[in-house]
């Protein structure tokens, strides 16, 4: 049992650190990224992935993660009235932004999908934060290049 559980805090902490040190990735065609975030779980992320092709930016899917960590036992948080938030800097039209916020609850996961349909600035970044209970992550970002 004690091994087991030395195996899962091993896990759950390589797993953290992994995440604390990436850098803002770098997006050409679809990419996906996760940050450690403010969550009602014991380990929360909040997490981006975007779909496109070199500077176009068709949409992007933003979402918070909770997960309760009692080991043996691993099992998702219920998460309730996130708020959602993605931007960028598009050729045509500037800085654009979306909100969404949910009214209910999820358990695990509560996020949304947007549609930017934008050509994106090259060298520029399109960026998300998720917000739970009035405490925002750290702004998760992708740069676009040709």
């Amino acid at each position: 049992m004690r091994r087991t559980l030395g195996r899962i805090s091993a896990t759950i902490a390589s797993v953290v650190a992994a995440f604390a040190l990436l850098p803002a990735g770098q997006a050409v065609a679809d990419a996906k990224q996760c940050i450690k975030a403010p969550g009602p779980g014991t380990y929360n992320e909040a997490c981006m992935y975007i779909y496109g092709n070199s500077t176009w930016v068709d949409k992007v899917e933003v979402w918070l993660s909770a997960t309760h960590v009692m080991p043996p036992i691993i099992y998702p948080a219920d998460i309730c009235r996130s708020k959602l938030d993605v931007w960028g800097r598009s050729s045509a039209s500037g800085h654009w932004e979306q909100t969404y916020t949910h009214q209910g609850c999820h358990t695990g996961t509560q996020g949304a999908l947007f549609t930017a349909e934008k050509n994106a600035v090259s060298g520029s970044y399109v960026c998300s934060r998720t917000t739970w209970d009035g405490k925002a992550s750290d702004t998760n970002c992708f740069q676009i290049w040709l």
